[in-house]
């Protein structure tokens, strides 16, 4: 029996497990200092009769704030289920997006025949980063529809469509883009016809 398969799901699981890790490491340290601190004040404590008294209520409030520091940056956060609503509105002036990519680094690619995207122009081809906001720096301008898009295992960007130029360079229908969103001038299939 056959299942398949869902890239996303190991990246979902290492990102959370890397944000453990990195949580951990960066709090680690303060942690440390804090539980020492309340051992510390909680022997004194339990030592001096006298100070049982004056001490217990600090001992505990050091705890409690232990307690709720190891919380607040060990415990992952909340994922969103396989399947949930994501509340991204790219917000697209035009007709409609025929295909979407997501590159490695989690930037989301829309094709398709449109010529605004978050109120910026941009014509047929876009990226959003990962936050959801518009990649500045990603601006092919194909001058037609551009039906298809496939992020290539180097990173680089295949698009496929009803335009003749991009990045006001001659490609007809085919073109590949650099990771960066520049136009790789080596690949030209001059495709013709209809596409």
């Amino acid at each position: 029996m056959h299942f398949p398969s869902n890239p996303s799901i190991p990246q979902v699981t290492f990102l959370s497990a890397l944000t453990l890790l990195l949580r951990a490491a960066v709090c680690f340290p303060l942690l440390a200092a804090m539980f020492l601190r309340v051992r510390t004040m909680a022997l004194a404590a339990l030592s001096s009769p006298a100070g049982r008294a004056s001490r217990q209520p600090r001992t505990q409030f050091l705890a409690v704030a232990l307690t709720a520091a190891v919380l607040a940056f060990l415990v992952p956060t909340a994922q969103a289920a396989a399947g949930d609503l994501d509340p991204l509105n790219p917000t697209l002036v035009g007709n409609y997006v025929l295909a979407t990519t997501v590159q490695p680094d989690g930037k989301l690619i829309l094709a398709g025949k449109f010529t605004s995207v978050l109120g910026v122009t941009r014509n047929n081809l876009a990226r959003l980063n990962a936050d959801g906001t518009l990649d500045s720096t990603f601006n092919p301008n194909p001058n037609g529809d551009v039906n298809s898009v496939t992020v290539q295992p180097d990173g680089r960007i295949l698009i496929g469509g009803s335009f003749s130029s991009v990045i006001s360079t001659t490609r007809n229908r085919i073109a590949r883009l650099n990771a960066d969103g520049t136009l790789d001038t080596v690949f030209n299939p001059n495709a013709n016809g209809a596409p």
